[in-house]
């Protein structure tokens, strides 16, 4: 078998790329928010790089960026009650993603973010100690919006001092409940599997297949949901199917309202290539069963 492919380089667009863009457009009233999180360690050192990656290609999207690097817990929690707090503030026609790179565990079927720094971990620790995505789901669902995006990104390998074969702490996270309102949830890998960190290259397999994707939300008519079709089967080319992102919809995801500025970023895009066959028709499949 040949080897895993590597990631193509993302392209941003000749415009100037400020992490301070507007949320709202202009010519729309679409808000578009993103909190994006990145938790490096030893063994994992690219999720700041995904991070700071992602962080440029959303700012150019038109989404108001907000990036953190390596949180402790309070830092953690802090930043996520500061973003959903935000978004119910705003409501209505209000496009939101949280992105989140590092360590994740599960627990007695609860899924668990850990914070940069952590040590050894237990059932009684990890609830105190750590981020419970299935809150952050939860929270996120609390006020009724345009779209609700949440990319769990996580190597999902213990960390230094938890034991892989232990009864408490397993490996992998597991399937959420989800609001009934427009949300999708995507994790990296299939639940209750293992993702990759993207060793020798500057970032993970997810995080290189989704800069490459996003630019798409800027086609007229290109539902959300459609555009993580498209990551995830880039990842499975990219690692010859060792890696497969797992996608959770309730509702329907629509398109953003695409705006003359968008236009503009669009056109000076750089990062398009043709898809293949096998691509163009995961991609349709993928599209149809959501």
């Amino acid at each position: 078998d040949s080897e895993p492919t590597e990631p193509e380089p993302v392209s941003l667009p000749s415009l100037p790329v400020s992490q301070s863009s507007p949320s709202t457009p202009a010519g729309s009233s679409e808000r578009r928010k993103a909190l994006l999180i990145g938790n490096a360690a030893d063994e994992i050192p690219n999720p700041v790089n995904d991070v700071r990656l992602l962080a440029q290609v959303f700012a150019a999207l038109g989404f108001d960026v907000t990036k953190i690097e390596n949180a402790d817990i309070a830092t953690l929690r802090g930043s996520v009650l500061a973003f959903t707090s935000g978004l119910d503030r705003l409501g209505g026609d209000t496009v939101a993603f949280f992105y989140f790179a590092g360590h994740g565990l599960q627990d007695a079927g609860v899924n668990y973010l850990l914070p940069s720094g952590s040590s050894v971990w237990s059932s009684a620790a990890l609830a105190d100690r750590s981020l419970a995505l299935d809150g952050v789901v939860s929270d996120l669902a609390r006020t009724k919006r345009k779209a609700t995006v949440v990319v769990v990104d996580a190597c999902r390998r213990p960390p230094k001092g938890v034991d892989p074969a232990s009864r408490d702490v397993t490996r992998g996270l597991a399937a959420l409940t989800l609001s009934p309102e427009a949300m999708l949830v995507v994790y990296s890998t299939a639940a209750g599997a293992t993702a990759e960190d993207g060793v020798g290259t500057r970032n993970g397999p997810y995080a290189a297949a989704l800069a490459q994707a996003l630019p798409g939300l800027l086609t007229p008519g290109r539902r959300l949901h459609d555009v993580f079709v498209e990551a995830a089967e880039r990842v499975r080319e990219t690692t010859r199917g060792q890696q497969n992102p797992a996608l959770y919809l309730q509702g329907s995801l629509p398109a953003l309202n695409v705006t003359d500025a968008d236009r503009a970023r669009f056109e000076n895009w750089d990062f398009r290539r043709p898809r293949s066959w096998r691509e163009r028709t995961f991609q349709a499949i993928g599209a149809s069963t959501l």
